[in-house]
């Protein structure tokens, strides 16, 4: 299955890019403080994203997504460079060009792949600019759904906000070694868990939970197949990380009992995946 790095045959040669930091550098602009981050919660329908807003403050932002859907969906954001609007990636996406990155796209964040039926969320911050929301996940014909209509234009504009993320009960550490991951302690009820990359490079990291009869030896013989991204598991969101980065990524509250896996798809086969029973 696709993640934010591997959805469309160009974010292969993109993944500098997915991870670099969730701002781009523009002109200053007044800024206030607010005790929490501001929130978007985004659905989907049958073929489009719900609830986008058409503009947004930069600075700290908190997206939720809930996917209400019947299929495995995502909600990235792209940042839209050089005067670039959707309709351009629309229409890049189409040619014949799309097999190489355009210069002007950047994702810089929000929910990575999530199961129907389950929500998940991005803290992270925006710089002023123009952005997408949209979803590189295959549809039943194997193309990319961005080009089935999802994608949403929305504007990051005016004061700058500096509010609080939501506070993370657990973490994931990422260090230098590409092998290294690791996920502390889940407790109970969890909401929020901390992405934080010690490393010089980007990384993406998928958050799962075990399916109900399934156990994590399952989970590994499923991933020694090749096949993706094994089927017991419950795709629960995630993002990338910038080096030396932070973000929070939101999850449901963590049932007891409940084995929560965390790993790096690009990673994997060098050992970064690791794993914690919620108590």
């Amino acid at each position: 299955m696709p993640s934010l790095r591997t959805a469309l045959p160009f974010l292969l040669a993109a993944t500098a890019l997915t991870a670099c930091g969730g701002a781009a550098s523009g002109a200053s602009s007044p800024s206030h403080r607010s005790t929490s981050q501001p929130e978007v919660h985004v659905g989907v329908d049958d073929t489009s994203f719900t609830g986008v807003p058409d503009s947004v403050h930069p600075g700290g932002l908190t997206l939720t997504f809930d996917n209400t859907g019947t299929t495995l969906h995502m909600a990235a954001i792209g940042l839209l460079g050089d005067g670039h609007t959707a309709a351009d990636l629309t229409s890049f996406l189409a040619s014949p060009e799309a097999s190489a990155p355009p210069p002007w796209l950047s994702l810089v964040g929000g929910v990575d792949e999530l199961d129907p039926g389950h929500t998940g969320s991005w803290s992270g911050s925006l710089a002023a600019g123009d952005y997408v929301l949209l979803s590189f996940v295959p549809d039943a014909q194997g193309v990319p759904e961005v080009a089935d209509g999802f994608l949403a234009p929305f504007t990051a504009g005016g004061s700058v906000v500096h509010g609080e993320a939501p506070d993370a009960t657990a973490t994931v550490t990422l260090g230098p070694d590409a092998a290294a991951l690791d996920l502390s302690a889940v407790p109970a009820g969890t909401t929020a868990l901390a992405l934080v990359n010690d490393g010089d490079a980007p990384r993406t990291v998928d958050v799962a939970s075990i399916r109900s009869g399934k156990t994590y030896d399952d989970v590994v013989a499923e991933a020694q197949q090749g096949q993706g991204v094994p089927p017991s598991l419950i795709r629960l969101g995630g993002t990338a990380v910038a080096p030396h980065g932070r973000v929070v990524v939101g999850i449901e509250p963590a049932a007891v009992g409940t084995t929560y896996v965390v790993f790096d798809l690009d990673h994997v086969g060098e050992g970064a995946i690791d794993h914690e029973t919620a108590g």
